[in-house]
């Protein structure tokens, strides 16, 4: 055939059945070498990246957050030998004493509530009472309970005033002194004594009823009698205070009455 290669001598010798022939490089025309260097130079250049003739590789597709795996995501490096940070429990913080003062114990006897507590003037011992029934004496020093006192009935308040003690019981006020050991029994209440006041020789006393008795004091008899009776009050009288010439009462009515003594 007219297009047909002539055919290339054979080698001989070892290997010529294994080994091609090279072929002479392929010459240019000038011009068409001109034409063709910067598309070479540039295949040459991108062949690295994977493009020829200024083609750009393809772009990695961009993986979502979800599609992270745990070993991708990237972590704060510890150092080596380090220990984790242990939880922090929430801080419970104790009583504490403010302006010199402090608690020192606690102290436990009565089996209901609390209506009073009271310290003679002069005397080291406290006494409580509670509407279990009882008065307790405490040692102020050692905080032990020295002495029981039943008084038969709800306590429904407690005061002092010099060297006397008052608790207010139903239907009466009861009253000794701790220097003499001398014992009083106020009657005329009709109900629970709620508060008690005592001003100029005047002991005023609140009742559950919402009235206010007045007995005067110190009594010359073991078992006086009632000066004053002032009524006003549609529920317990729990709060007395006295000025030089007015008596001041608060109940749980949600009012505050004002009287005059003579």
């Amino acid at each position: 055939s007219p297009y047909a290669r002539p055919s290339e001598p054979r080698r001989s010798g070892a290997g010529s059945g294994c080994a091609k022939a090279s072929r002479p490089p392929l010459r240019l025309e000038p011009a068409t070498a001109r034409l063709l260097g910067p598309a070479r130079r540039a295949e040459s250049r991108g062949s690295s990246r994977g493009a020829a003739f200024g083609t750009a590789a393809p772009t990695p597709a961009r993986r979502r957050l979800g599609d992270l795996k745990k070993s991708d995501r990237k972590t704060d490096p510890k150092p080596a030998g380090t220990n984790p940070e242990p939880i922090q429990e929430p801080r419970v913080e104790e009583s504490r004493g403010c302006g010199g003062f402090a608690f020192l114990c606690a102290l436990a006897g009565h089996k209901e509530a609390i209506t009073g507590i009271s310290m003679p003037m002069g005397s080291d011992k406290l006494y409580s009472g509670s509407a279990d029934g009882s008065v307790r004496v405490w040692d102020g020093n050692s905080g032990k309970c020295v002495d029981v006192i039943k008084m038969g009935g709800k306590i429904g308040c407690m005061i002092t005033h010099d060297k006397w003690v008052f608790v207010g019981i139903s239907k009466s006020v009861e009253a000794w002194n701790i220097q003499t050991g001398m014992k009083l029994s106020l009657q005329g209440p009709s109900g629970l004594v709620c508060s008690m006041t005592i001003k100029d020789e005047m002991l005023f006393a609140g009742m559950a009823d919402g009235r206010i008795m007045a007995w005067k004091f110190p009594a010359k008899e073991i078992n006086s009698e009632l000066v004053a009776i002032l009524a006003g009050h549609d529920r317990h009288v729990i709060s007395l205070a006295v000025s030089a010439t007015r008596l001041y009462s608060g109940s749980l009515d949600k009012t505050i009455r004002s009287g005059m003594g003579p």
